[in-house]
């Protein structure tokens, strides 16, 4: 924690997560004298701090997506559900939603969102990735425009400095968890065997 950042509060009971409510004019919590955590917290379980789950993109976006990935030399995968294209290791493109996302070099990127209908791509509202852009919808409808961006998408992310190890591939190297031991009454008997 850095200074000038607090902990996020948790209900004193339960443990739970909050957000405060109010605070003063200064941005400062405000703290009456005698008024109970709940009066100043809204409290959320841990379900409801889970993250946002999205829609899946449509059938003819997905098809559109491998037709053109097919002959780029990049590796299809899935991240967080949705098609997405991988280059030396790096994302490059992908779907989101009924959109197609792409990574771009600063002055492909302002090329690209100076189309009608562009936008930065921003998945969770307030937090823009500031190397992808969005694909104007109209432009999905043109094959050899979407082909062009991903060929520039995946050209751009084949130049950036590859990904030391894939996660999954790092999770199947670990050595597996010793068994803890057993304890109590049947643990002598576990161990006589």
């Amino acid at each position: 924690m850095t200074l000038g950042q607090e902990k996020t509060p948790a209900c004193p009971t339960s443990g739970v997560a909050a957000r405060e409510l109010r605070a003063s004019p200064d941005g400062a919590p405000s703290t009456a004298a005698g008024e109970a955590p709940s009066a100043r917290y809204e409290f959320k379980t841990p379900s409801e701090l889970a993250m946002p789950k999205f829609e899946k993109s449509p059938r003819w976006l997905v098809d559109l997506f491998d037709r053109q990935i097919a002959d780029l030399p990049a590796e299809r995968r899935l991240m967080f559900g949705y098609p997405a294209a991988f280059a030396s290791g790096q994302l490059a493109c992908g779907l989101f939603g009924d959109g197609m996302m792409v990574r771009l070099p600063d002055d492909e990127r302002a090329r690209l969102l100076a189309l009608p209908g562009a936008q930065v791509f921003d998945p969770m509202g307030g937090r823009p990735m500031k190397e992808y852009g969005l694909l104007p919808p109209d432009l999905l409808e043109d094959e050899v425009a979407v082909h062009g961006w991903m060929e520039k998408a995946v050209a751009y992310a084949a130049t950036l400095p590859p990904k030391a190890v894939d996660r999954g591939k790092a999770k199947a190297a670990r050595k597996p968890k010793p068994k803890p031991v057993a304890k109590g009454a049947g643990a002598k008997k576990a161990r006589a065997r």
